[in-house]
């Protein structure tokens, strides 16, 4: 009987601290502020097709960039896609936040054992851009010069490349 008495106990007051709000203690509690409902918007991204000297799709790549955003890892077919950047919101914890891609320079940087590939400098402007093909190479071979078509393709919102014909895989 003095259990279940106990329990009725636990339980009501488990139920006033819940609803009522009468277990707090007298201290002012802080409540942050709500967040602002904002409309969803189109991320634009840095796209890309990493290949091997044959046109072989390479997977498996680490794509990274300077500044940094988000590290990826290249697919089976070779494509990558980065579409945020991690900012550190409490250095002492490490906590960080993703944000959608600053417009600003970047430098494309990708890494493989055994190959490598020339950085690829550009400027995002806060659409997405599409590398058709970025070329990588076993560390034994030079590097292939760069030519006009290392450039990055923009990205209309409807899906379409501006100044390109559509990209195959």
């Amino acid at each position: 009987m003095k259990t279940r008495k106990r329990s009725i106990l636990w339980l009501g007051a488990l139920v006033c601290s819940v609803f009522a709000g009468c277990a707090t203690s007298n201290t002012q509690q802080t409540q942050k502020p709500p967040i602002p409902p904002t409309a969803p918007q189109a991320t634009a991204c840095i796209r890309g097709k990493v290949t091997d000297p044959e046109g072989q799709a390479m997977a498996g790549v680490l794509v990274r960039t300077t500044p940094a955003t988000d590290n990826e890892l290249t697919d089976v077919r070779g494509f990558f896609e980065i579409c945020s950047q991690r900012v550190l919101v409490d250095a002492e914890s490490g906590r960080t936040t993703r944000k959608p891609l600053s417009k600003q320079n970047y430098t494309l940087v990708l890494m493989k054992d055994g190959y490598h590939a020339r950085p690829r400098a550009f400027l995002f402007k806060g659409k997405t851009l599409l590398f058709r093909k970025i070329l990588m190479v076993e560390k034994t071979q030079p590097l292939p010069e760069p030519k006009g078509s290392d450039n990055p393709d923009e990205i209309t919102p409807s899906g379409g490349i501006i100044g390109r014909p559509p990209f195959k895989e």
